[in-house]
């Protein structure tokens, strides 16, 4: 299937910077963008939780956008945009839940400095 008239409008305006075309962009593919990262992640028997899902799909999107556009401007229409866009978030998320995966049955936990008490007299364990 080529690449449908309304998708090439789309992104010749998310390419040329119009206002509102990303909003619009994001509005039209999320839905896509979430049953990639579900299909993936019910492929491999782990469950994602909410945070978990908009995280990975944040960095789908992230990538769509970094260095001006680099992946949406790579498509060169031969197919449909929907399918570009399904492959390359299916290489994200599966990155994205492996790595998530195995932090999470090594236990691995990410500690921010709010958390830590600043009183240098108390004991302090290290966090490994």
């Amino acid at each position: 299937m080529p690449l449908s008239e309304l998708d090439r409008h789309l992104l010749d305006r998310c390419l040329r910077h119009k206002a509102g075309a990303w909003r619009d962009f994001v509005d039209r593919y999320l839905g896509l963008i979430y049953h990639v990262i579900h299909h993936v992640a019910h492929s491999r028997g782990i469950t994602l939780r909410p945070e978990e899902a908009e995280d990975i799909s944040a960095e789908i999107f992230a990538a769509f956008i970094n260095d001006d556009y680099k992946l949406l401007r790579q498509f060169r229409g031969t197919s449909a945009l929907p399918i570009y866009l399904t492959v390359i978030a299916r290489r994200i998320c599966v990155k994205e839940v492996v790595k998530r995966h195995r932090q999470a049955e090594l236990g691995h936990v990410t500690a921010t400095r709010a958390g830590l008490n600043e009183d240098s007299t108390s004991e302090r364990e290290p966090i490994l």
